[in-house]
């Protein structure tokens, strides 16, 4: 038998939160609006969704009848979303050090005479690029993607092109990719581009996009020469690398016994090592580096606090 929906029901101010019922939810006038929709019959008793699907397929009986927002409430969101400006995508510290490092500037694309002068630098045309500098074009023309012509040379290891660029005033400074022009020469191994950089006043502390100084990259590689010029820069020996590792650390647990010899007789200190205290001889023991401890002991270093007694082939 049908469900009389004359009798009254529940009216707004009665209804009880979270209550459910057959059919629609109760208005504020006392009747079901769609009875014809809203009967016992739906498959899903007391289901919003059943009743506003059986309520659109009868929109045009009801269209031009007014609505009360209390009987909407259920389908709007109690709270908007955050506007895209109010929400913070990345903690405030990583804009801090994003801005210390220079890189919340957006590079403008270079055009006209500069876009040659970087076309010309990434074809080595040294001609051209002299005779562009020479015409009043700046050295520091930047890409989209930040690459500039002093990172062209540098790339290409053309030391011509490098020296007459830090001539016109290039920026030695200036990141592509996350490295500086110095932190390539020093993966690369180029010592000639390495020792003009550093004459420029290129910066041997500043990291890449991998947490390494320059320092850092040539011990990894192996450039004894370049880690040369690079500790007779007065670089920061007590600098982490992206492992949490001074540079005497590092070349320790690598066995680059010449670097390392290199980096003590430049100033670095033997008693930092790594992020957890232990120091160069403390790596080189539990590594059962014996040359490398003798070479440590050599120049001084403090055989207290090691985790055993020194083997005879490290005091020979």
């Amino acid at each position: 038998m049908p469900r009389d929906f004359s009798s009254a029901a529940p009216t707004a101010s009665t209804r009880t939160p979270g209550s459910r019922r057959a059919g629609c939810r109760p208005t504020r006038s006392a009747a079901c609006r769609f009875p014809s929709t809203c009967s016992s019959s739906i498959s899903m008793p007391g289901s919003r969704i059943a009743c506003l699907l059986a309520a659109l397929v009868s929109a045009p009986a009801w269209a031009d009848q007014p609505w009360e927002s209390a009987e909407l409430g259920w389908l709007i969101r109690s709270e908007a979303p955050p506007l895209a400006s109010e929400r913070t995508l990345r903690a405030p510290e990583a804009f801090a050090r994003i801005q210390a490092d220079g890189n919340d500037v957006q590079p403008q694309p270079a055009q006209g005479e500069a876009a040659r002068l970087l076309d010309a630098a990434a074809r080595q045309d040294v001609p051209t690029v002299k005779a562009l500098l020479e015409g009043g074009v700046g050295p520091n023309a930047r890409d989209y993607w930040g690459d500039s012509p002093l990172m062209a040379a540098v790339r290409q290891d053309n030391v011509e092109l490098v020296q007459i660029l830090l001539d016109a005033g290039a920026d030695t400074e200036a990141r592509w990719r996350g490295y500086t022009p110095l932190a390539l020469t020093a993966i690369k191994g180029n010592l000639p581009a390495t020792r003009l950089l550093l004459r420029a006043g290129a910066n041997p502390n500043r990291a890449n996009v991998e947490g390494d100084a320059p320092l850092h990259a040539a011990i990894r590689k192996g450039h004894a020469d370049i880690v040369s010029a690079l500790a007779a820069s007065h670089p920061d020996f007590r600098r982490y690398d992206r492992d949490g590792r001074t540079p005497l650390a590092l070349a320790t647990t690598m066995g680059q016994y010449a670097i390392a010899d290199t980096l003590v007789d430049a100033g670095a200190p033997l008693e930092a090592g790594d992020k957890y205290a232990h120091t160069p001889l403390w790596l080189a023991y539990t590594y059962n580096d014996f040359k490398m401890v003798r070479l440590l002991l050599k120049h001084g270093a403090d055989a207290a606090g090691l985790p055993g007694p020194l083997p005879e082939e490290a005091i020979e």
